[in-house]
């Protein structure tokens, strides 16, 4: 990770406005992904709001505190969206959207009696239109 974190960041560096905003987007993932929980702190979560590409994917929630915790997922119609559970954080994977309006849905995580809520949306399919010659 900390190799393709080094790569991203030649990206910025060298200005490339294409890739830009991409490599800066890679390098706030790989930072949330290596980000350890604290068990020191207070209980907090590292995200309030997920956006997931259309094409589908992952991302994480860092969860912060001593104590077990319980994570769901919320709604109706939110299949497309799982979580998996893994030492002090939660993985977020989205199933491709292939509909012409977004999808949202709300992870609540739980600890000590505290409920924190992350909004996940997942962006709706780029439709592009090819003109007639």
């Amino acid at each position: 990770m900390e190799k393709a974190k080094t790569k991203y960041q030649q990206v910025v560096n060298c200005g490339d406005n294409f890739y830009l905003p991409d490599s800066k987007e890679k390098i706030k993932w790989i930072d949330r992904v290596m980000h350890k929980p604290n068990k020191v702190k207070p209980f907090a979560i590292s995200e309030n709001e997920i956006v997931i590409p259309y094409q589908g994917g992952q991302d994480v929630i860092t969860v912060d505190g001593e104590g077990s915790w319980t994570a769901s997922v919320g709604g109706t119609g939110t299949e497309w969206c799982k979580i998996k559970r893994e030492k002090g954080k939660v993985y977020v994977i989205s199933d491709a959207n292939e509909n012409s309006v977004d999808r949202t849905c709300e992870i609540s995580i739980s600890m000590g009696g505290k409920t924190k809520k992350v909004k996940v949306k997942n962006d709706k399919v780029i439709l592009t239109t090819i003109p007639k010659t």
